[in-house]
């Protein structure tokens, strides 16, 4: 369902006719057609356009520098404090058996299809710069597993073997208990229960917005995910996730440019605010919005989390504050318009969206 799905697509169908010398039956090419096309039907009916506004926007979020001007998506350290307890240990291990499930399977070529797509995929996600959010490493750490299952699987059949010599007492019958302890180590540092992931307060901030706003009432916001679904109510991406100008304008930089395109109802903004929100200051400084003072969420930051960066944990750990800024109607969207584009030029925007 995401535009990446090129980078397997492609890999199967050489493999498919590389052994095959044939098209596949026509049957299956339908159904497989049907497949193919029903995500960008969705897209069409429910955003209005075939491709998701995602496509661009991780581009030109790689492309901005906002994110690192290179090798974003290579900065990976706080994946490992993140999931695997901050142990090196742990991820040397998984990467160990990875490694060895692969040497196992290298003949396998539904193996081989995978590792080319893993690795085209990767290439992609560098070559673009693109920002290194921990779900994009989500096939690459599902590979990881499953070729590391097939290296334990593989030392632990050749331990087996030891177990059937004639000398009970012999010591290479120990070398079962070494794949057994890895895999337990892997997983006490991986396996959580604690539900980690869950914000709640996105999750509350979008239940108070939607007891007390009209159905109608659009919401401008970088926390689209939660606040978006828990709202229900249409939103306005500063980032372009699913808007798809706002998406050109981060890719330039252009973080006023958002505002020439939407003017929400309301606009959840974090405290201390980010580079992308700049352009809700002088909102408020033009009188065009106000801080909701009924808004019961707290609005200061946590001591020391103005240099916060990367996950943090939700609910009391939630470094940020939280503002809700409502319409005052004081001034038309057109003298919004207008505002933004005088400080789009002053920024080295040009004057025009």
């Amino acid at each position: 369902t995401r535009p990446e799905g090129i980078f397997l697509a492609a890999p199967v169908v050489f493999d498919y006719l590389w052994h095959h010398r044939r098209l596949p039956h026509l049957k299956a090419i339908t159904i497989a057609a049907v497949i193919f096309v029903t995500p960008f039907v969705v897209n069409l009916v429910y955003y209005g356009h075939l491709l998701p506004a995602t496509s661009n926007a991780k581009i030109g979020q790689g492309q901005s520098g906002f994110w690192g001007a290179d090798d974003a998506f290579l900065r990976m350290d706080y994946l490992r404090t993140t999931f695997f307890s901050d142990s090196k240990t742990t991820v040397f291990l998984l990467v160990g058996l990875a490694l060895t499930g692969a040497v196992t399977l290298r003949n396998d070529h539904v193996a081989r299809v995978s590792a080319v797509f893993a690795l085209s995929l990767f290439y992609f996600y560098w070559m673009l710069n693109l920002p290194n959010y921990h779900w994009y490493y989500a096939p690459f750490v599902a590979f990881t597993v499953v070729f590391a299952c097939k290296g334990l699987w593989h030392l632990s059949t050749s331990a087996i073997t030891h177990l059937r010599l004639p000398t009970t007492r012999d010591p290479r019958r120990l070398i079962l208990a070494l794949p057994a302890a890895v895999a337990i180590f892997i997983g006490a540092n991986v396996v959580t229960l604690s539900g980690w992931g869950h914000h709640s307060t996105y999750e509350a901030v979008g239940v108070w917005i939607r007891e007390n706003t009209p159905a109608d009432t659009s919401v401008g916001t970088l926390e689209i995910g939660s606040i978006g679904w828990y709202s229900d109510r249409p939103v306005v991406d500063l980032l372009g996730l699913v808007n798809e100008k706002n998406a050109d304008f981060i890719a330039d930089q252009d973080v006023y440019g958002w505002l020439t395109e939407y003017q929400p109802d309301v606009i959840v903004r974090l405290v201390p605010a980010t580079a992308w929100e700049a352009g809700i200051a002088v909102l408020e400084e033009i009188g065009a919005y106000e801080v909701d003072q009924s808004f019961p969420f707290r609005s200061e930051p946590l001591p020391g989390s103005a240099d916060v960066s990367g996950p943090y944990s939700a609910n009391d750990g939630f470094p940020f504050g939280v503002q809700l800024l409502r319409k005052t109607g004081a001034v038309s969207d057109a003298e919004i318009v207008a505002v933004m584009n005088e400080a789009r030029a002053a920024s080295g925007f040009g004057s025009q969206p």
